[in-house]
């Protein structure tokens, strides 16, 4: 057996350095959370994980579409180096776990989107699901919000002036996010 041919099978442990990275699915049965380059998805019912393995370096952030269907993951990169975003079909990866395939990060990933230098700051889905909001990183500080369903960027602005920290859609409305970070709070319309 070559090294090529190791799988990773189960882990232990959560790190708890990506902040609001401990997520349920909707219908409360499977936890989802980042760990290294994996994002981890457990069915809390049976105990079965499997992994999400398409980032090429650590997770920064993670989010579950209201509908449960689509998962998003963002990463760290190098300075300067274009960080991923990848949109994964959260429903055929809740069935593959539950039918037992463990590694399920090429069978899953719907789109991978490069728009952010350095690292991905944040990201969400709108109410209605047919948008993702990212934020970048430091190096990058900039808003993008793109339709979930193409893949395609649809708008994009410097966040702040200041290193922007968060996004979230505002009050449930599809019209309206919200960044916020170091001395500042926006709303996007």
């Amino acid at each position: 057996m070559s090294a090529a041919d190791l799988k990773i099978k189960s882990v232990i442990g959560f790190n708890g350095k990506v902040t609001r990275s401990l997520l349920y699915s909707p219908c409360g049965k499977y936890l989802v959370y980042p760990l290294g380059s994996f994002v981890v998805v457990k069915n809390v019912v049976t105990d079965k994980e499997a992994f999400f393995d398409g980032h090429t370096n650590e997770v920064s952030c993670v989010a579950i579409s209201p509908d449960g269907n689509r998962l998003a993951s963002g990463q760290t990169n190098l300075m300067g180096v274009k960080a991923d975003v990848i949109i994964w079909d959260f429903a055929e990866a809740k069935r593959m776990l539950d039918s037992g395939t463990v590694m399920i990060g090429e069978l899953t990933c719907i789109f991978r989107l490069k728009q952010h230098l350095g690292k991905v700051q944040d990201l969400s889905f709108s109410p209605n699901n047919a948008y993702l909001a990212t934020v970048g990183g430091q190096d990058d500080n900039t808003v993008v919000v793109w339709e979930s369903d193409s893949g395609n960027a649809i708008c994009g602005s410097p966040a702040a002036s200041d290193s922007a920290l968060c996004c979230q859609w505002l009050n449930n409305r599809n019209d309206r996010l919200v960044t916020a970070g170091n001395y500042h709070i926006r709303v996007w319309q």
